[in-house]
């Protein structure tokens, strides 16, 4: 019987792999122009490109070829999982507030939110100025750990704790914080929050209240 070409068969395997591959791809194109002639809302098909991407990342795949030791070759699909990002940013916010202890003022500061791994915490670094008799201004970097929702995800409390640098008057501390908090439901695609947050033995306090970004 006639040998067949290895560097053949491996062209035909590989080929067979990639009309695969363009099947999948073709039938999510058709599942979308789909939904767009069907009338379905910019909202639905959104989610249905959402739900396309998330199924297109879990079968995300390489091909690998290579000869055995019967002088076969072979070419097969391995499914690689993506690597786990230990912080992702993937929220940020404005808030402003009250100062009060040490000194009276106004607090307009930003707040940045890389969650850690997959958990429930966040580590939540954020800047703000004081305006009043005195101006000033911090720098912190908290650990804030989302607890269990109420209402249907209407409500979600938190709790933090962190360190920080705060300027009262020329006058610069390192101070402990630590922090209490809440957010509300979904507002225009982000969130309300509400936060309270003390930095040393109470000597400088703020209650925020903020906007959060989802992205």
């Amino acid at each position: 019987s006639s040998k067949v070409d290895p560097n053949i068969a491996l062209v035909k395997r590989l080929d067979q792999v990639i009309d695969r591959l363009d099947a999948i791809n073709t039938t999510q194109a058709q599942q979308i122009t789909g939904a767009q002639q069907s009338g379905k809302s910019s909202d639905d098909i959104r989610l249905i490109e959402q739900y396309l991407q998330n199924e297109q990342n879990r079968r995300d795949r390489v091909i690998v070829a290579g000869q055995n030791e019967k002088d076969e070759v072979y070419a097969k699909e391995v499914k690689v999982e993506p690597a786990k990002e230990t912080l992702k940013f993937n929220r940020a916010a404005l808030f402003v507030g009250p100062n009060f202890g040490d000194q009276s003022g106004v607090n307009v500061g930003a707040r940045g939110y890389m969650q850690i791994l997959d958990s429930q915490f966040d580590f939540a670094p954020d800047a703000y100025v004081t305006f009043g008799k005195k101006t000033g201004f911090g720098l912190n970097a908290n650990i804030l750990y989302n607890l269990p929702t109420f209402l249907d995800g209407a409500i979600t409390p938190y709790l933090g704790v962190g360190l920080g640098v705060n300027s009262i008057g020329g006058v610069s501390r390192f101070l402990p914080n630590f922090v209490v908090g809440t957010s509300l439901g979904n507002v225009l695609g982000g969130h309300v929050f509400v936060d309270y947050t003390a930095r040393g033995a109470f000597r400088n306090n703020q209650l925020a209240v903020g906007y959060r970004f989802n992205f």
